[in-house]
């Protein structure tokens, strides 16, 4: 309850160090907008809700919808936000003192979505790119990662199942498996009564989300791509696919990769499933002359906007250090 009240009083009322880190982050924004620099960086967020969640307990914990609205209010302010899929031209058509470009994003399918980041969303009047399975098209289900922690919140007795630890050493576990001996654990799983604490999202929800934002692929059955064999992999990509477009009546061709996961492999099986850009969970931006089939993403945790910020800054100052200035730092005048 403290850590939450905190949480709460910092979102409305920043703290002097917030504020400190807002006004650096603004300095070095400055310092690179003064340069013909090409680079930007696109964010990650999994669940928004009312109260921020344990890290140290919850695979996915939450941002609170109070950090979440400001750090869209902040972010606004500092960067110029844009669709997932328009990111790679900002970036390459930034000039000489424009904000650097910025996409929030979200991965999976959640009812907070439209509960909360939704809201905040119209309200902020941010746009964000929201990847999709499609996994509730036809009725509510629960993904295994729900499963196992409703299994985990309930004391079910899981070590024969998946072995010893916290939650998070056996999601790890649960996530290297082949998709058939994973369908294994969520079937038991299921006959030992474990529920997903927040419920699924409906069909309805999902179209709902669709009619409001930009939407992508995040696959049917998220699995974590690099161990798949190179025709399931192949199978992964398309699986579902046709099935979510055509209940969102779109063209789906943005994918952001289970878990983040994707080497050149994976990037090379997109763009040949048609796939024009991808996203992964590397912590780190993008610059023209990386690949648009492999663009890192920032995670965001619950954290003051300014913290967040000053965060944002030093990854586009790294980014910029670590692909040099010669393809990103153009040497021709500003334009008027």
């Amino acid at each position: 309850m403290r850590r939450r009240l905190t949480s709460a009083i910092r979102a409305r009322w920043p703290s002097a160090s917030d504020i400190l880190d807002a006004f650096r982050a603004g300095l070095t924004l400055i310092d690179q907008m003064a340069r013909r620099r090409q680079v930007g960086v696109v964010l990650l967020y999994h669940r928004i809700a009312h109260s921020p969640g344990d890290p140290s307990t919850e695979l996915v914990p939450a941002v609170s919808a109070l950090s979440f609205k400001g750090q869209m209010r902040w972010l606004r302010l500092l960067f110029r936000a844009v669709p997932a899929a328009s990111f790679p031209a900002a970036v390459d058509q930034r000039r000489f003192w424009q904000r650097f470009p910025i996409s929030v994003t979200f991965d999976d399918e959640v009812p907070e979505h439209c509960e909360w980041a939704l809201p905040v969303l119209r309200e902020t009047g941010v746009g964000a790119t929201f990847f999709l399975t499609g996994l509730c098209v036809d009725a509510p289900r629960a993904t295994w990662w729900e499963l196992l922690q409703g299994a985990v919140n309930a004391d079910l007795p899981l070590d024969p199942l998946v072995g010893p630890g916290d939650v998070h050493s056996r999601a790890e576990r649960v996530k290297m498996m082949q998709p058939q001996e994973r369908d294994g654990v969520v079937r038991a799983l299921e006959r030992m009564g474990a529920r997903a604490s927040n419920g699924a999202l409906t069909r309805d929800q999902l179209i709902a989300i669709a009619t409001e934002q930009e939407v992508g692929f995040h696959t049917r059955r998220h699995d974590f791509l690099p161990v798949l064999p190179s025709r399931d992999l192949t199978r992964a990509l398309h699986e579902g696919r046709e099935t979510l477009e055509d209940a969102l009546g779109r063209r789906l061709d943005l994918i952001a990769y289970p878990h983040g996961g994707a080497g050149r492999r994976e990037a090379l099986a997109a763009s040949r499933a048609g796939y024009r850009l991808g996203f992964t969970t590397s912590q780190k931006g993008w610059s023209p002359g990386m690949d648009p089939l492999r663009i890192g993403r920032i995670e965001v945790r619950e954290e003051p906007p300014g913290s967040l910020a000053r965060r944002l800054a030093r990854v586009l100052v790294r980014t910029t250090e670590a692909v040099g200035g010669s393809h990103i730092e153009k040497s021709r005048a500003p334009s008027s």
